[in-house]
């Protein structure tokens, strides 16, 4: 039987204080947010997988995370599914566009839509 420390799944470091104080909270931003997704373009996530990887903790974190999943939604980045599920809208958008002066470098990753641009 697993550990609770022992959970593959990816998990923010979260800030310990010392004994009496309270950790200092830092804010969740939107792109923070965004980042998520589009390091996982096509993937779905509830807010309970969204917020285990930010690493949300207190309730004005939660707050901030639904206000920044609203915000995404609105302006069309992402979609909401059934069950508070979320994805990207267009997964493919996020790839780069080459400029005449640039050509796409296959790099290797695990990943078949990430091109680095390199100059001519």
């Amino acid at each position: 039987m697993k550990k609770q420390d022992e959970s593959s799944a990816p998990r923010a470091p979260r800030a310990k204080a010392a004994r009496g104080e309270k950790a200092a909270i830092a804010p969740v931003t939107k792109t923070q947010v965004f980042r998520v997704f589009a390091e996982n373009p096509g993937k779905v996530f509830s807010y309970r997988q969204l917020s285990r990887r930010l690493g949300v903790t207190t309730k004005e974190q939660r707050d901030e995370v639904f206000d920044h999943l609203k915000a995404l939604r609105k302006s069309n980045q992402l979609t909401h599914l059934q069950n508070d599920d979320y994805r990207l809208t267009d997964p493919a958008a996020l790839r780069v566009q080459p400029d005449a002066g640039q050509r796409p470098e296959r790099g290797r990753s695990r990943g078949a839509n990430l091109v680095r641009m390199v100059p001519l």
